[in-house]
């Protein structure tokens, strides 16, 4: 029981979890050559962007698109049992415990 809550708890240095130090690249301009050859080969991190927005799930996966939906299916969290319109309302009514 301690691992989990001290993992929880830990204090992390913001510089250690920080991503506005990555470069970002626009999918529509990076061809796979140049991924492998800037990032890849030399083990680089990137954040790619702009890359799902064509996807249909991009859309169909959205919250308002599955309230609309699948927002009365019923299912089970964490021993319990809602909605997903419940979940979604849930969410958002959660704040982090940190």
């Amino acid at each position: 029981l301690f691992g989990p809550w001290q993992c929880g708890t830990a204090s992390i240095p913001t510089a250690w979890t920080s991503y506005t130090n990555l470069p970002r690249v626009d999918a529509a301009s990076l061809s796979v050559a140049d991924f492998e050859a800037n990032f890849e080969a030399v083990g680089r991190p990137v954040i790619i962007t702009g890359l799902v927005t064509g996807w249909p799930a991009f859309v169909r996966w959205r919250e308002g698109a599955l309230r609309e939906r699948l927002g009365d299916a019923r299912f089970h969290v964490s021993g319990q049992q809602m909605t997903l319109a419940n979940f979604f309302d849930y969410a958002h009514s959660t704040t982090d415990e940190t």
